[in-house]
């Protein structure tokens, strides 16, 4: 259960330039193995990596810490499997071996990791904004805990309490940029489901990318409905405060809750969801284990997901095609699903060179307001990959109001650099 307190926030425009949006998915950090310098493809591996996106002490960095839900991801998903290797002989029949793959999957669901992203989310946002914000890791009435305002001693705090969520505490004058859209508190309203549904979009991609999966991770995945099981309902609640914004600020004077829960349970119809129920009743009937990304003729099934901006409630279609192993292209399209009229499609490609990966994406509404990511892996011993990622946002787009780190400029950037422990 999520809360989140705002106190003494205002909201006013500023415009400064215009911009280029170069965006950088997290998830590119997880790239599939670099070849060997034979230029042979591997099979992907698991890994644990290290950034200096993690020690930056922005606090408007938001993207980057999504790599680390990635990484936990894939680390339940290797114990499952160690675990089913070990015991399986133990679950031999259908119930046993369903009870099984339920129980793995919610370590991962219900992480403490996720509870710290969503929050994180609000408070990345209201310091883009010109805000500040302060963490508790306790819930109920006027209580306040106190706890750590970076990531990971926030994360790490979670561990001791055990109310079931956190809050977060937002002050100052928020400033959207001048081109946003009207509902602009809600680019802060709306920071913790972004960041779910970020983290459920990013594994999805990253479930294409790699070609290869296991069913103990594609649950995880599911969290593309992150708007329609929020709580609480009503009250002071995320999806509560964001209609109301929407209502208030003309964006959609007649649109609920409700309809916001509607609108993202749709989600529900998308390939990553077949995928799932495919790779669940494989391992339950037959102990099959191995889970791919649903393809039709080398096209990867959409997925859809949704999120909160300043201009209304989105929806967002990716698909790719995989030309082969070394070669894979992406697309994406998202729009305004109720609220003002406004789509920024997508294309990206995967490609691995032999001795190292590179992930390249461009999205916009159009040129001048186009997005740019670049993620490169390259080997440096059996077990060591170095990553490097590149991020340059346009707070004037749906991506870049989700992740700028200064709202009040049409274009800001970040770089980063770190290595990878594959196991």
């Amino acid at each position: 259960m999520f809360k989140k307190s705002i106190a003494g926030t205002t909201t006013r425009f500023s415009a400064k330039y215009p911009a280029v949006w170069l965006l950088v998915s997290g998830c590119v950090q997880t790239l599939p193995l670099s070849a060997q310098e034979a230029g042979q493809l591997l099979k992907p591996r698991d890994t644990i990596n290290i950034s200096s996106g993690y020690f930056s002490k922005d606090y408007a960095n938001n993207v980057d810490y999504a790599q680390i839900l990635l990484d936990e991801s894939r680390g339940v998903e290797r114990l499952s499997k160690l675990g089913y290797e070990t015991y399986g002989n133990s679950l031999s029949s259908w119930g046993a071996r369903g009870a099984y793959v339920v129980g793995t999957n919610l370590l991962t669901y219900t992480s403490h990791l996720r509870l710290s992203y969503h929050e994180w989310g609000h408070a990345s946002r209201s310091v883009a904004m010109g805000g500040t914000a302060t963490f508790s890791n306790c819930l109920g009435g006027n209580k306040w805990c106190d706890a750590p305002r970076d990531f990971f001693g926030y994360a790490g705090s979670q561990l001791f309490h055990f109310d079931g969520g956190g809050a977060t505490l937002v002050n100052g004058t928020l400033t959207a940029n001048a081109d946003s859209g009207k509902a602009v508190q809600n680019i802060m309203n709306g920071g913790g489901v972004n960041n779910e549904m970020l983290v459920s979009d990013k594994l999805g991609e990253q479930h294409f990318v790699r070609g290869t999966g296991s069913v103990f991770s594609q649950w995880a995945q599911l969290g593309q409905l992150a708007i329609a099981t929020y709580g609480p309902a009503g009250g002071t609640g995320d999806l509560a405060t964001v209609a109301s914004q929407y209502r208030s600020s003309g964006v959609d004077s007649h649109i609920q809750e409700k309809d916001l829960r509607s609108i993202n349970q749709l989600s529900l119809i998308s390939g990553t969801t077949v995928a799932t129920a495919m790779a669940s009743y494989n391992f339950i009937a037959n102990g099959k284990v191995k889970a791919k990304p649903w393809t039709i003729g080398g096209f990867w099934v959409p997925n859809q997901y949704n999120y909160i901006s300043s201009r209304g409630i989105t929806r967002k279609w990716v698909s790719g095609y995989e030309l082969n192993e070394r070669t894979k292209f992406l697309g994406s399209y998202e729009y305004v699903v109720r609220g003002d009229s406004f789509a920024e499609p997508g294309l990206g490609i995967y490609q691995n060179f032999g001795g190292w990966d590179a992930l390249v994406k461009v999205s916009g509404k159009s040129l001048a307001w186009s997005n740019l990511e670049t993620a490169f892996s390259k080997r440096l011993s059996k077990n060591w990959r170095l990553n490097a990622t590149a991020y340059v946002w346009d707070s004037r787009s749906l991506l870049g109001e989700r992740n700028s780190l200064n709202l009040s400029k049409n274009k800001t950037s970040q770089f980063s650099i770190g290595v990878a422990y594959e196991y």
